[in-house]
């Protein structure tokens, strides 16, 4: 058997079965996954479930900030922009840390579950406390409480997202069975998707008085789900390559910083990744502006309920219609196909928002998620779904199972990216003109400038996300050669 430290192909290796490829004869993965590979329904149901909880530990505070802190509390928005970039970066930053933590944790429970239990329980709890602000506050005390509470919550959190992500990418060996996983996890993800665009209405429910309480009341729901459906992942699945992991030394920490970064593939996925999220982003962050301000002309009420409708239950029906359609192609349309036809549907779908959203048909926006829901649900689905077999190119290199820290290397892409296009949106609805005063009329400049922001913006990131996926390499053909390179230098799992 090779040295685990010395890599068994120099530079990026060419497709299996051409003239330059290594004498090892190419191997196509099967179309039929194997018994042994498979995942049971109620293991795919107990990730996906996991994977709700991660969303609403990951943006439901995102979908809250804004509406609490700005237009309720009447924080400036740049503020609340730069707690919002502050606190992913710090996420970010010890995402590194939790990664290595958990590749080189050894217990009778594993690397990875110990972490999901107790990320999850302790993001659940102190989740309410975001909203417990003091009425009595100033905006800069206010600014001081949101900062300090999200850079808790966010270090509780990443306990969670990052071994939560990890368990993900060593549940199974198999090219397709890795497609078909993280389609029940975006199927059930939808549930969130469906509920949390809601809860800012549901915040000004009148029988709560006000939208601080409101936002009070609700929050102690989300949290108590954070836990209940956070626990599933660490509770009832295993971890595949554990035993593999126990005769492997410890990684260093610095391991977590570079070592993600030398690997090619990774850095293709990671690209396409930051780009399409810092696009998602955007426009969740200029939606409420867009609703609010244009389509309904000011009213919050009806802004919040068009948002909802929109990026909530409509995204959500369809999105989860859609995951029906991304399970029957898997094995059929390679990854790399389906990755690219689901970019193009979201550029579509940014630009068909600069004649659909009108206040003169409020509702006629909810055509624009025929393009971009199943765009967006089916780009987690094969971008997650490659990262899986990232790591398996990883191995193929170093002899090394390493899902820690390739997974905190994941997390930490996709966070810095959203941190800074929070700090960055916020600071367009500033430059073009926001007044932040609590019931203030915005200006027709302001109002058209978020209009081509909200179009424009996404559109240019998700088109450099489409060019850099012509550089990513791991095909079918290339990933059934590396598996069977690697089982015949190790034992099967």
């Amino acid at each position: 058997m090779p040295s685990s430290a010395e890599p068994q192909h120099d530079g990026v290796p060419s497709p299996a079965g051409s003239a330059s490829s290594t004498a090892t004869p190419a191997v196509h993965a099967p179309t039929t996954t194997a018994p042994e590979d498979r995942i049971s329904i109620p293991q795919r149901i107990a990730y996906g479930l996991g994977g709700t909880s991660f969303q609403l530990g990951s943006n439901l505070l995102n979908q809250l900030a804004q509406p609490i802190y700005t237009l309720t509390l009447g924080v400036n928005p740049v503020w609340i922009g730069t707690v919002q970039a502050c606190a992913r970066l710090w996420d970010a930053g010890i995402d590194p840390a939790v990664g290595t933590w958990s590749d080189n944790f050894r217990s009778r429970f594993g690397r990875r579950r110990p972490f999901i239990v107790a990320g999850a329980i302790l993001t659940g709890l102190f989740f309410p406390l975001l909203w417990w602000v003091p009425r009595s506050f100033s905006n800069v005390a206010a600014f001081i409480y949101f900062l300090v509470a999200s850079l808790i919550f966010y270090t509780f959190f990443a306990l969670y997202s990052v071994t939560y992500q990890t368990l993900g990418l060593e549940l199974t060996p198999d090219y397709h069975e890795r497609t078909r996983v993280m389609v029940v996890r975006t199927l059930l993800n939808q549930i969130a998707t469906m509920g949390m665009p809601w809860i800012f209405w549901l915040c000004q429910w009148d029988r709560f008085g006000d939208t601080l309480t409101g936002a009070r009341v609700v929050s102690l729901g989300a949290g108590l789900a954070i836990v209940g459906l956070g626990v599933l992942p660490g509770l009832l699945l295993k971890e595949r390559y554990y035993k593999l992991s126990q005769k492997q030394p410890k990684q260093r920490h610095v391991d977590a910083l570079i070592e993600p970064f030398k690997n090619r593939p990774f850095l293709i996925v990671a690209g396409i990744v930051l780009l399409v999220g810092a696009g998602i982003s955007t426009v969740e962050s200029l939606g409420l502006y867009m609703n609010v301000y244009y389509v309904a002309q000011g009213d919050k009420k009806f802004g919040a309920a068009l948002l909802a409708l929109n990026f909530g239950t409509t995204v959500g029906v369809l999105s989860m219609a859609s995951t029906f359609g991304f399970n029957l192609l898997a094995g059929r349309v390679s990854k790399l196909t389906m990755l690219r036809a689901c970019i193009v549907l979201a550029m579509l779908g940014s630009l068909s928002s600069w004649f659909l959203y009108t206040p003169a048909m409020p509702y006629l926006q909810l055509l624009v998620p025929i393009l971009t829901a199943p765009a967006i649900s089916g780009f987690w689905i094969y971008t997650n779904s490659m990262k899986m077999d990232v790591t398996d190119y990883d191995e193929w290199k170093c002899g090394k199972r390493r899902e820690g820290i390739f997974g905190a290397a994941s997390a930490w892409t996709y966070k810095a990216g959203a941190s800074v296009t929070y700090l960055f949106t916020a600071n367009i609805v500033m430059w073009i003109g926001f007044d932040s005063t609590p019931g203030t009329a915005q200006t027709e400049h302001f109002v058209q400038m978020v209009r081509l922001s909200f179009a424009v913006v996404p559109f240019l990131l998700f088109a450099a996300a489409l060019y850099l996926t012509r550089y990513f390499e791991i095909t079918e053909s290339l990933a059934g050669k590396i598996r069977h390179e690697l089982e015949s230098r190790r034992e099967r799992v």
